[in-house]
This record gives C-alpha cells, sequence and structure tokens, in this order.
C-alpha cells in the first residue's frame, strides 16, 4: 500500500509512461514521482515493461510479453529500469531537448561525443590486419579498466568477499520480466571483477573458481584452447596461492577474443562491476565523463542496445551534481543494473 496521499492509480502510471497524457499532468506526475517511492518503483516498472514490448514487437519469435496490469506491484522493485524512467524525466520537464512527437515508450538514446584522454595511445592491432581487429584496437582499453576497478577496490582497509555476489545483476525473474540473467560477453566482464574483489579480500580459491566460470562460458562463446590454457594456469597459481593480482595480459587476451561486440560489452561488464564497488565505498573518482563517452561510444560502434546511453545520462547527471549523498549513489546504482539488464544475454 503506497503511504503518500493523491497517488495516482496505475492506469494513468502507465499512460504516463506512454507518453499518453497532457502535459500539465505528465509534468505533476514527474513532481509526484520526485516525492513518492512507491510511485517511483510502478513507473519504473512501466517504462521496462514498454521496453520489453518494443523489444518482443522487434523480435516475433520471442516469448510473449506479459500485462504489466496483472503483475503484482511488489515483483517490480525498484532498480528496475530506473535510468530509463529518469531519462523520460528528463524530456518531460525539459522541453528544449524533445525534438519531435510526445515522447514514447522508447528512451531515445542520446549519443555521446567521444572524450579521448590526451595522454592515452590508441594501441595497435597485432595479428591480421582486419576490419574487425582495427575496430578492437579502438574499443579496448583493459588497463584503464581494470586500473579504475582496482583503485575502486584499494580505498576502503578491507573489502568483504561477500560483495561478490551483491555485484551481480539479479535474475530477471526478479523484475517481473522472466529473462535469464546476463550470460553473455558483458557477464564476463562482471565475473573478473568478482575474481578482483575475491583475491582482494583474501579468498584466492573463490578466485580461482570464479576464473573457472569463465572459462567454461569461453567454451560456449567461442574461446581458444590458447586462451582456456591461459586462465587453467591462472587458476592453478591462486590455489597454490602464488598470485597477487590477476594477470591483466590474460582479460586483454579475452577482449580480444570477444571481437568488436565482445570486447566492449566485456569491458563494459568490468566498469559496471567496478560501479557497483565504487559506490559501496563513495569512490565518487570512479566516474569519469572521459571513460562514460569512451564506453557509450564504444557499445554503440558495436551495434549496443537502445537505452544504454539514457542510462549512462542519469550517471552524468550525479556525476554534475557533485554526489552530494548517498542517494546520488543509490541511483548510479540504479543505473548500473539497468545497463546490465539491457544488454543481458549478448
Amino acid at each position: 500500500m503506497r503511504e503518500h496521499t493523491n497517488c495516482p492509480d496505475l492506469e494513468e502510471i502507465a499512460a504516463w509512461a506512454d507518453g499518453r497524457l497532457a502535459e500539465d499532468r505528465q509534468r505533476m506526475i514527474v513532481d509526484h514521482l520526485d516525492q513518492c517511492p512507491d510511485c517511483y518503483d510502478l513507473a519504473a516498472g512501466a517504462i521496462a515493461f514498454n521496453q520489453e514490448v518494443v523489444s518482443a514487437w522487434q523480435t516475433p519469435a520471442a516469448a510473449p510479453v506479459r500485462d504489466f496490469r496483472a503483475a503484482p506491484r511488489w515483483a517490480v522493485p525498484a532498480a528496475a529500469a530506473a535510468a530509463l524512467l529518469l531519462a523520460a524525466v528528463l524530456i518531460a520537464i525539459a522541453p528544449i531537448r524533445m525534438a519531435g512527437p510526445t515522447p514514447t515508450a522508447v528512451v531515445p538514446v542520446v549519443p555521446a561525443t567521444p572524450v579521448a584522454a590526451p595522454d592515452q595511445a590508441v594501441p595497435a592491432p597485432s595479428g591480421r590486419d582486419t576490419v574487425g581487429e582495427d575496430r578492437l584496437a579502438e574499443v579496448q582499453h583493459p588497463a584503464t579498466v581494470l586500473s579504475s576497478v582496482r583503485a575502486a577496490m584499494a580505498g576502503p582497509a578491507t573489502v568483504p568477499s561477500a560483495w561478490a555476489a551483491e555485484i551481480r545483476l539479479p535474475d530477471g525473474a526478479a523484475y517481473g520480466f522472466g529473462a535469464p540473467p546476463a550470460d553473455g560477453w558483458f557477464a564476463l566482464g562482471l565475473r573478473w571483477v568478482e575474481a578482483e574483489l575475491h583475491l582482494r579480500a583474501g579468498d584466492p580459491v573463490a578466485a580461482a573458481e570464479t576464473l573457472a566460470h569463465i572459462r567454461r562460458d569461453l567454451d560456449r562463446l567461442g574461446g581458444t584452447a590458447e586462451l582456456r590454457s591461459g586462465y587453467d594456469r591462472a587458476e592453478v597459481g591462486l590455489r597454490q596461492n602464488e598470485m597477487t593480482e590477476l594477470p591483466e595480459a590474460l582479460f586483454d587476451r579475452t577482449l580480444t577474443a570477444g571481437g568488436a561486440r565482445g570486447a566492449a560489452r566485456m569491458e563494459l561488464g568490468a566498469w559496471v562491476g567496478g560501479g557497483r564497488i565504487a559506490v559501496r565505498t563513495g569512490c565518487g573518482a570512479y566516474f569519469k565523463h572521459a571513460e562514460i563517452d569512451r564506453l557509450v561510444a564504444d557499445v554503440s560502434a558495436a551495434g549496443g542496445p537502445p537505452g544504454v546511453a539514457a542510462a549512462f545520462e542519469e550517471i552524468r547527471r550525479q556525476i554534475d551534481a557533485g554526489l552530494p549523498n548517498t542517494a546520488s549513489f543509490r541511483r548510479i546504482d540504479r543505473a548500473l543494473v539497468d545497463i546490465g539488464l539491457l544488454v543481458r544475454g549478448e
């Protein structure tokens, strides 16, 4: 039961998510959502449901989409598609950014302008000279991502190994979608961060088991025998307590195995995992505009799903506000979860 008074009913929230209300009423609901967490949850679910409808329409062979009104309200937690909701809020309250008809359920992707770090050299492609590998040379920046992730974990005196479970994406069923959790290249990056976290927490065996999970996924995704051998050696080193840091070169080689599309998603997964740690440690310096611009550009160039740029836009908004309080970090965490849900299974 919602605690606030004058809450819009479920039908009106669904109409707001579709952009079917009059402009004045749209603004009133936006103001209400900013004050009422319960309605915020429902609106987030409506936006997420509409995104699912569009996805099912684009892929007719997909499973039928359920009726949003039939879903129990408690089945839509606050984190579900929060970044998409916030992007819709920005559209509703900033008419100058509205170029065209009333916004529909699909949040438009706002293209980001890549900002190259001045002191960062683009690595030259090695091996075969192909178009795909030329693009891969542009998208992979493993050292930058891993150094940022490790910096986020280095801040606190202790990092609990239990955080590895906290940074994982929730199952799709928890959001009422019936979709599986991310199990593709994005998830490999997220699992790599879990392994880093286990090792930082002093549990090399758990780190080895996480690398073994990545190795098994690579069997399905197309990893080479040489790459699997590299993971085998790393696992042995961890189990024998001979390693204090995961081999960065192995991460780099895994990116190469993924091609342009897989590399962009794996690096994004690692960045999201590091971001969820940064949220818990209060490491605001982790979230850099230049790195966000690059990640958005890389995923977009590799055929990323719609909505990722909008989720990143919410993170940018919190950065620009100076991350003033815990609510700001919580909004970033919601946006990070949304990014993962948008690329799940890829």
